[in-house]
């Protein structure tokens, strides 16, 4: 919801010390592009730009791209999945499945306000937010990272997207809070490896 790409590079030396290129963006209304544009609520076309960016590229293999993403991008990138099928693979740590206006905090919704433009913009916004709606269309390998202890007030957490997605799986850290960086090093190595291991696949 607030973060930047460069919260990143943590998992980005980690996927590049197993020699997995990363390129981290801010999509419209995320990090550097806060306050340049509104939040895009149909993602898939920012990523679909992103694929086609990495394709144009001689350095790298445009045909092998997977994605990783936190938080509300961790639901954004289960949606461009769900759309973009250059992707390979997908990891979403910490994503919503679900939101019930009503019952979210006033610091969540006032930054989705300030983030969609208007309170009907926001509202429409996390309508949006459906795992029902998008997982059974992501045909994708699909992990979804969670901590136990992140309990946000109108949140569903992330299980729905991994149950009903046909090739997704569950992983929930115990001791985790949101974004699971307490316990980083009990996931992101496997994470990293799965990855790397889907993005080699023929």
């Amino acid at each position: 919801m607030n973060s930047g790409k460069v919260e990143f590079l943590a998992i980005a030396d980690t996927l590049l010390r197993r020699g997995v290129a990363v390129l981290a963006i801010d999509g419209p209304g995320q990090g550097e592009l806060a306050t340049a544009a509104p939040w895009e609520p149909e993602y898939q076309k920012v990523v679909h730009r992103a694929v086609d960016l990495v394709e144009q590229r001689s350095d790298v293999d445009g045909s092998r791209v997977a994605l990783l993403a936190m938080s509300m991008g961790g639901y954004l990138g289960a949606l461009a999945a769900a759309h973009e099928p250059r992707i390979r693979a997908l990891v979403s740590v910490s994503p919503p499945s679900a939101l019930d206006w009503d019952q979210l905090a006033p610091y969540v919704t006032d930054t989705f306000v300030l983030r969609t433009g208007s309170a009907a913009a926001a509202r429409d916004f996390a309508r949006r937010i459906n795992a029902a709606e998008i997982a059974p269309r992501i045909q994708q390998p699909f992990r979804v990272v969670d901590g136990a202890l992140d309990t946000i007030p109108g949140v569903t957490n992330g299980e729905p997207l991994a149950r009903l997605a046909p090739r997704g799986e569950y992983l929930l850290i115990p001791e985790g809070h949101h974004l699971v960086e307490n316990r980083r090093w009990e996931w992101l190595p496997d994470t990293a490896d799965w990855l790397t291991r889907h993005l080699a696949d023929d």
